[in-house]
């Protein structure tokens, strides 16, 4: 199975990401400008961590802002790939599935405004619903 998808697709794909993003930042400048933005967060995600395969595993999101100091901002996390070794898309070196659900992401930002949940949807169990993302703070 190609992981690749239609090439043709590709330019267009980066030129709406490259677009979407623009714009991300330039709401990022302009609350900067206000001085506002270290009180913000901004979140931008994808519904596609593998676009070809319309796969929603190892979606990309962006957390961008100060939240008033409540997340460290500047870094990059890298989850464990979320890579079932029966996909034939994963690569040989891909760890195995461990879920790690936007859900967590979800719990973090509520917390941050202060709003008191530990749980955030539903999932077939607990665990992938309950808690904040780890490493964000």
């Amino acid at each position: 199975m190609d992981s690749g998808g239609d090439p043709k697709t590709w330019a267009p794909l980066a030129l709406f990401n490259g677009y979407s993003y623009s714009k991300v930042a330039l709401l990022m400048q302009k609350l900067s400008a206000m001085g506002v933005l270290d009180n913000t967060l901004i979140y931008a995600s994808s519904d596609m961590g593998n676009p070809a395969l319309h796969s929603t595993r190892n979606v990309p999101t962006v957390l961008a802002g100060g939240v008033n100091g409540k997340f460290r901002m500047g870094r990059r996390l890298k989850l464990q790939a979320d890579c079932p070794s029966s996909n034939l898309w994963c690569a040989p070196g891909d760890a195995l599935f461990k879920g790690s659900t936007n859900n967590h992401v979800l719990v973090s930002i509520a917390q941050a405004f202060g709003v008191n949940i530990n749980t955030f949807g539903t999932q077939p169990t607990p665990d992938l619903t309950t808690g904040p993302l780890a490493g964000l703070v």
